[in-house]
Order: C-alpha cells, then structure tokens, then sequence
C-alpha cells in the first residue's frame, strides 16, 4: 500500500496563496502535494474593485474567478482545492477545517503556509463564506446606490477611496462627491506614516511622493470633487438625536448633515467607508500572540517563516498582506513574495527529506514604491497620477500611457493567469 501523500497546507488563495499554490505544485517532491484551503468559492481581482462598486455591470467581467478543483489545477493533478472550506485551528502539524476533507475535519501537514490576507467590510472584500451569487448581487445593490444617490461621502483617501472618488466622478459628472481624509494630503495613511515607537517588526508602507497626492487631489477638484484634508467624520455617541444621522454608512435613510472635527458640516445620503485593511492574523495569535504585530501582521523572518518559540508554529509560514514583509500591499508584490516563498519552502522540504539543516536564501524586500493610480477608466485629460521606480536611475512620473493602460481593465490579465486548470473560471 502506497504512502499518503505529504501536506503543504496553503490558507488563503487570493493572490500571494493562488501564486504559491502554482510555483509549489511543480517544485515539491512527488512524495508531497498542495492543499489549497480557500473559504470562499471564488477570487477577485481587487485592484479592480474600485471600478466594481460604481459602475454597473463591471462584476459581470474582469473581476471575478470561480474556485474549483478543474480550474486552479490542470486534470490528474495530485494537488487538492478544498474551497469552500474554512480553517478554524492551526495545531501542531494540523489544521482544524469547517468541514470534512477525506474523511476527516483534521489534516494533517508537513508546512503550513498562512496566506489569509486582510479584511475591509464589504463591498471592498466579500463576506466570509459568502458565494459568488451572493457578492455579485452585494455589487448590484452598491451600483444602484450610489448611482441614485445625490451626494456620496467618501471617508478615507488612502488609493481606495481616491480611485473610487476617480471612478464616481468620471462616469457620474455632476454627482455632489466629497472625500475626507484624516490626513494633510493624499494617500499619506498611517501605515505610511512614521511611528516613533513602532517595534522592531512593525510594518509600514514605504512613502508616497508627496506631489502624486497633489497632482490627484487637483485633478479632482477640477471635476467638481470637494477634498477635505486634516479631517474625521464625527460619529455618534450617546447624544445621537432622534432623526439625526444614526453612525451608518452606505446609503442612508435621506440625505444628513455629517458632522466633520473641524465644525463643518458634510449633507450626504451615501457614505462609502475606506478605512484601510486589518491583517487576516488571527490563527497564528490564537496559537501565539506574540507572533503578531500590534498592527496584527504575522512576524516573520526572511525565509517566510513565522518568529515563534511555540512548536506549534515551527513549520509554519506566512507572506502576502498579512506578513510583515516590507514593500507595497500589492497583488504585483504578493505574486513576487510567492515565487520567491516557493523556493525557500522547497528548499526546506528537501533538505529535511535529505536529513540536512533546513536553510535556504532568505527573501530581500523589494523596496520598490512604484504607484499608479487612475481616475477613472482612462479615457479623457485628468486620468490619475503615478510614480515608476528605476532604482538607481531614480524615481519618474508614469507617462498618461501607462495610467491609461492600468485604468483600462486593472491589469486583469495577471489575475486570470493564476487559473491553471481547463475549467472556465469566468
């Protein structure tokens, strides 16, 4: 009787887990095989989210892929999907799922790769658990919203927010739009900004060129946006009025007056919130808290694996939006992390089939602060503002070519690639 094969858990198959799922399942051992566990049964591509959640029809293509064990792996793959399925425990050696895998809710595994991203509300990220039916009709609903609204609230100028403010104010001319951002310029967010404390490990993204927030923050002014830097929305507390406005946001129940810190006053009857994404990192605190961040990113070391002295965590890996890696939160960066991560994992497994030290080369972050982005779908003059990263030759404002050709479909093409199988993922 044949041995089981041998476990290589990945938790998560958005980009950074999708990307390593394909690099592992050609460079382990035949004697090893993938397990991709995704609790969802469907990937977006989220640079293009923005676009999704103003313009209708836009979930229809260009944003979505189905789950299956047909189109993430080719046909005879040794490699398993199990989606959607949720990971409930990480143990030492198992994960605990929701449901059950060949006969059983434990499985068991030689490394563990935990690429579980980060959160925002819908309709920014889909529910956990929710199906593709499901978000695609969320979708719909924020479509029909915004596109009825009079004046749309949009708090938060991190990329998301401006893009978003880009997108409502290209194919809604006219729409009342304002953006709120706590800060005095934007895409300045407090992950980029300088924490005089922050530990060792802690993550912070890399700058942005001061005069991009600037060129995007004239660019929609000159389309009638209202831009309100230095700001927070002021949220009830017990003195809430009846009839006033209750705290919520998406569309409201009629049009309020949102109080801001400065005294002004916002009338609004659709509040898109963007507050940012929180790492996915609660399996690895529930096993050791110390392996977190304060800013909840999973520490790890520069060949993926997880800073721990619990057992439980010694072969367990983690990259992607919820490690501490530095760089961009981007899917071009997670793809990157992934091939090298493929490596280093397989580097390891050989070595401990061989008996030797595990050890390999350890990952160098990219410090790499190219940035794009668009307002709108590129077409007409104020398409958006970027910054190409040379290195050693410096850094170069993107030409309006580049801008364009982002903006036209978000790079669609690199999602979709991810899909190995001969199923239709679309």
């Amino acid at each position: 009787m044949s041995e089981p094969p041998k476990n290589v858990v990945i938790i998560g198959a958005s980009f950074a887990g999708h990307a390593l799922a394909n690099a592992l399942a050609t460079s382990l051992p035949t004697s090893y095989r993938v397990v991709l566990v995704e609790q969802n049964d469907f990937a977006i591509h989220l640079p293009a989210l923005v676009r999704a959640v103003v313009v209708p029809g836009s979930e229809r293509d260009k944003l979505t892929g189905r789950l299956t064990q047909g189109t993430v792996f080719p046909p005879g793959s040794r490699h398993r999907l199990i989606c959607p399925a949720k990971v409930l425990a990480l143990g030492d050696g198992t994960v605990t799922l929701d449901t059950e895998f060949e006969g059983s809710k434990t499985v068991p595994f030689e490394r563990c790769v935990v690429a579980t991203g980060a959160s925002q509300a819908p309709p920014l990220r889909p529910a956990p658990g929710s199906t593709l039916e499901e978000y695609n009709a969320l979708l719909r609903t924020v479509q029909a919203d915004m596109g009825a609204a009079d004046a749309i609230l949009i708090v938060g100028g991190g990329a998301v927010g401006v893009e978003v403010a880009g997108e409502l104010s290209h194919h809604y001319p006219g729409k009342k739009v304002t953006l709120v951002h706590s800060q005095p310029r934007l895409l300045l967010t407090s992950e980029s900004t300088p924490r005089p404390k922050a530990a060792a490990h802690d993550f912070a993204y890399a700058p942005v060129p001061e005069w991009i927030g600037e060129s995007l923050e004239a660019q929609l002014a000159a389309r009638g946006v209202d831009v309100a830097l230095g700001e927070r929305v002021v949220f009830p507390s017990g003195d809430w009025k009846e009839g006033g406005w209750d705290g919520a946001t998406g569309k409201l129940d009629r049009a309020h007056d949102i109080p801001l810190t400065s005294g002004r006053t916002v009338r609004a009857d659709y509040i898109f919130a963007s507050p940012g994404n929180r790492p996915n990192s609660a399996l690895v605190s529930a096993v050791d808290g110390e392996a977190v961040t304060g800013a909840g990113h999973v520490v790890v070391d520069a060949e993926f694996r997880v800073v721990s002295d619990d057992a439980a965590l010694a072969r367990v890996y983690a990259l992607g939006d919820v490690a501490t890696q530095a760089g961009r939160k981007t899917a071009g960066l997670a793809v990157y992390e992934s091939r090298h991560a493929s490596k280093v994992i397989a580097a390891h497994v050989k070595a401990a089939e061989a008996g030797r030290v595990e050890t390999a080369r350890g990952y160098t972050p990219i410090d790499w602060r190219s940035i794009v982005v668009p307002l709108g779908d590129g077409t007409g003059d104020a398409v958006g503002a970027g910054v190409l990263d040379f290195k050693w030759f410096g850094m170069w404002a993107a030409p309006r070519w580049i801008i364009r050709w982002f903006a036209k479909d978000y790079f669609v093409r690199n999602f979709y690639s991810l899909f190995k199988g001969r199923d239709e993922y679309r």
